[in-house]
């Protein structure tokens, strides 16, 4: 085994050995993601961390074909960090940039990032490799909103659910990297492959990667709300496994009037077609007592049936 210096190791040493990295070719993806199994963690963050590099934009094919390979890999127990020189040696030769995918890197002729309206808010996305990406995605969030028919109120909760999470943490990613929106790319597909020094790739890594206090903070609300959403469908009749946006409609975007009392607060509900369903769950009852409302309970009002 023999080790070497190397500038962009912070701690100036890489060791290389053909136990580690085998002098022969993999001819395919399949065989590269067998010997990945040390490395897939690290590489898994070193190609996020490209990706938000606009210098390679033209070379996001490469990205994807080492993430196909990285994620089909088997994780051993023991990973290895994944050096810059390693980095580049995978994204420069067979099989992941074979003579047939350099011949496919065009020119890229849009913006680097780019935004999505989304609820009232924009967010900014990075474009990858699709072309017009955040038109699409826009059409299709627009498309979602307008549904009226109650056979797809599933779908589009799941949909809007879904795009608020990518898109709160796209936001959040770009924020940490620096990215503005409408950033420029580097458009030509002659361009060298860019590849940061350690520290470098590090940080970009660490952009694209949310540690679970992170994405609590990210998300709690929206999580939280839902998960509340549901607590109260399972007091509901009918409505056991209602999701939360046809709670929201039916039950929490409504109007009433709030009256504080000296021992409770009183909160009396407008009649809607589904108060009925409130009544019968008992909320007539309810004398909820709220710790911070100097021992006052909370108390439902509703108009006659």
């Amino acid at each position: 085994m023999g080790v070497r210096t190397n500038e962009s190791d912070p701690c100036n040493t890489e060791v290389v050995s053909k136990r580690h990295y085998s002098s022969v070719t993999p001819s395919s993806i399949v065989e590269l993601a067998a010997g990945l199994g040390h490395e897939r963690e690290g590489l898994l963050q070193a190609v996020a961390a490209m990706q938000l590099i606009p210098d390679n934009a033209t070379k996001w094919i490469r990205f994807e074909r080492l993430l196909e390979a990285a994620s089909g890999a088997v994780p051993e127990v023991e990973q290895r960090p994944v050096t810059p020189n390693r980095l580049r040696a995978l994204l420069t030769r067979p099989p992941i940039a074979s003579p047939h995918i350099l011949t496919q890197e065009d020119p890229f002729e849009e913006p680097f990032t780019a935004a999505i309206t989304f609820y009232g808010g924009t967010s900014r996305v990075v474009m990858g490799g699709a072309s017009a990406a955040n038109a699409g995605c826009q059409l299709v969030l627009e498309a979602a909103l307008i549904l009226a028919d109650d056979s797809l109120v599933d779908y589009r909760t799941r949909v809007m659910r879904d795009a608020r999470v990518l898109l709160t943490l796209s936001e959040l990613m770009c924020a940490r990297a620096g990215l503005a929106r409408w950033a420029a790319a580097n458009r030509s597909p002659r361009a060298p492959l860019v590849v940061p020094p350690q520290s470098e790739l590090l940080r970009l890594a660490r952009c694209a990667t949310f540690t679970d206090d992170e994405l609590t903070e990210a998300l709690g609300p929206t999580v939280i709300a839902g998960n509340c959403y549901r607590l109260l469908a399972r007091k509901l009749p009918r409505y056991e496994l209602a999701t939360p946006d046809r709670v929201w409609r039916h039950f929490i975007d409504t109007t009433g009037t709030v009256v504080v009392n000296e021992d409770h607060v009183g909160v009396d509900l407008a009649l809607r077609t589904y108060t009925p369903v409130l009544i019968d769950a008992g909320f007539p009852e309810l004398d909820i007592p709220i710790p911070w409302w100097g021992g006052r309970t909370l108390r439902f009002g509703f108009p006659p049936r």
